[in-house]
């Protein structure tokens, strides 16, 4: 499988003018091949939509993948997400905790996906903390998640091992 390496970044940061320079300089650094740095942005990016678009288009030059974060809690304009260059969107925890034990189960997420899906985005669910949620996710089409179900945070070295020799139940 492919594994990304995710960076929330803020919309101020974004907007500022060596934005993309920084990146690039940091990809010739640590010569990380562009294709499995993800930047992660916020809805907010909407706000002024003009400037973050250039700038997520010179991004998506480098050849880095753009996902919004926490999707479906901000201001999203759907309008302007279908001329964004991003490649995913994910699902914000509070509509995945719906999943189990609120009366709407799940609507939110489904609507996600169908956004997402009808516009060629990728759909990733955060804050997968139970079975039920993994299951219900894999019925409706959603491959990929993260959350306390499959790991807690963990320290830089232990992710370098994982990546080396794969998961194994006693760490």
């Amino acid at each position: 499988g492919e594994f990304l390496i995710a960076v929330n970044i803020s919309v101020r940061q974004l907007q500022e003018e060596d934005f993309v320079e920084f990146v690039k300089e940091v990809l010739a650094e640590t010569e990380l091949d562009p294709t499995y740095l993800e930047l992660e942005i916020t809805e907010s990016i909407m706000q002024n939509i003009e400037r973050s678009t250039k700038i997520l288009h010179q991004l998506k030059e480098l050849g880095v993948k753009i996902s919004i974060d926490d999707f479906g809690t901000g201001y999203s304009s759907l309008s302007y997400l279908k001329h964004l260059p991003i490649d995913s969107i994910k699902i914000d925890k509070s509509f995945v905790d719906d999943i189990i034990g609120h009366s709407n189960q799940g609507a939110m997420v489904k609507t996600i996906m169908d956004i997402g899906n009808n516009l060629n985005f990728k759909v990733i669910a955060e804050g997968i903390e139970k079975e039920a949620q993994v299951e219900f996710l894999k019925k409706n089409a959603c491959e990929i998640g993260q959350g306390y179900y499959f790991s807690k945070p963990l320290p830089a070295e232990r992710v370098g091992r994982i990546l080396t020799k794969g998961f194994n139940q006693n760490g």
